[in-house]
Order: C-alpha cells, then sequence, then structure tokens
C-alpha cells in the first residue's frame, strides 16, 4: 500500500513540474497578449472594460487573464492564475508597448526604470 502511495505521489508530482515547465511560458505570451490588447482597447479605442472583456478578451484560454487598468499611470497589468504577470504602458503616439519583466512604472511621463542585468 505505501509504495503504491510513493508511485502515485511520484508521477504525480512529475506531471505538476512537467505542466509547469510547458505552460509558463504560454502563460508569459497569454499575459502579454491581455495587456497590450486592453492597453490598445482602453487608451487608443476608449472602450470600457467590460466591454473589451465581452469582446476581446473574454473567450478560450483568454478568459483564465485577469487584468486591471490604472488610468492615472495609463497602464494595464495582466496575469493568469496569478503566476505570470506583464504590464502595458500607453506611450502617446507610439501606442501601447508592453514592458520587459522587471520594469517598474513611476509615472505616466517618467514611465519606468528597467531592472539591473
Amino acid at each position: 500500500m505505501r509504495t503504491r502511495l510513493s508511485i502515485f505521489a511520484g508521477i504525480l508530482l512529475t506531471l505538476v513540474v512537467l505542466a509547469y515547465i510547458f505552460l509558463l511560458p504560454q502563460l508569459r505570451v497569454l499575459t502579454g497578449y491581455v495587456a497590450k490588447n486592453v492597453c490598445s482597447c482602453t487608451f487608443l479605442a476608449d472602450r470600457d472594460s467590460e466591454q473589451i472583456r465581452a469582446q476581446d478578451v473574454g473567450y478560450g484560454l483568454l478568459k483564465y487573464a485577469n487584468f486591471e487598468i490604472d488610468e492615472a499611470t495609463k497602464t494595464v497589468k495582466s496575469s493568469a492564475l496569478g503566476l505570470v504577470k506583464r504590464t502595458a504602458i500607453y506611450r502617446g503616439d507610439l501606442g501601447c508597448v508592453l514592458l520587459p519583466k522587471g520594469a517598474v512604472v513611476k509615472s505616466a511621463t517618467a514611465y519606468l526604470s528597467l531592472p539591473e542585468q
């Protein structure tokens, strides 16, 4: 009985680790897409979040990504399952830009500080 439980726990742990390894890159793409798309819809097309959720990011795997719109700094933060977070910022004539991982938004004008390399 104990051997079966150990084998089951080992298989389950292996499946969880493999799922994490293979799904993490896809979650990064998903959250980046949602952040950039919601930012463009909000600040360029002047649409509200309910309409964006219903028409643009409320289907398929996109519905598992949450987003938060910050009007003061003109940013959109997106996260998927609490594992991966991405931020997009509205840059005027440049449109919306997806920020690199680790960038910090200070304000709408002095928009980011890059992480040290």
